[in-house]
């Protein structure tokens, strides 16, 4: 089964820049909500703004507390923990971080996603496909 989502845009210095955007649903003190998400392979993991951390539900105490390193060569303030996503249909545990800056965009990252769907950046047709991988057996 596959699942197909339009680019979405956004403007730069007057520059018309597509992003890959999903719907991801993450349960919120305020219910089930869904974000839209930009699509990041360059992103270990789900990443979010600091805001996030109250909005789940989380207690701060109990996320690790890191540093991560983003494009530029600086040390971002993180703290690190699990959560629980809806995307494409599937509800899976994923790792999370959570950034020391609540302008920090909703990324979602390459752990859990690689692992169940191949991912494909149709930029002729301006879509992100997420392709579901067949459940693989453990061998011996």
């Amino acid at each position: 089964m596959s699942f197909k989502f339009p680019y979405q845009y956004g403007f730069v210095d007057n520059r018309k820049i597509p992003y890959p955007t999903v719907p991801v649903s993450l349960d919120t003190i305020r219910g089930r909500r869904s974000f839209l998400f930009i699509m990041d392979t360059g992103a270990d993991t789900l990443t979010l703004p600091k805001y996030m951390i109250h909005l789940l539900g989380i207690d701060k105490k109990q996320l690790t507390e890191s540093e991560a390193q983003g494009i530029g060569k600086e040390l971002v303030q993180t703290w690190e923990g699990k959560g629980s996503i809806t995307f494409c249909g599937r509800t899976f545990s994923v790792n999370c971080s959570f950034t020391d800056n609540d302008n920090t965009p909703f990324l979602l990252g390459k752990e859990e996603i690689f692992d169940k769907f191949n991912v494909i950046f149709d930029n002729e047709k301006q879509l992100t496909i997420f392709e579901e991988l067949a459940v693989r057996t453990k061998s011996i």
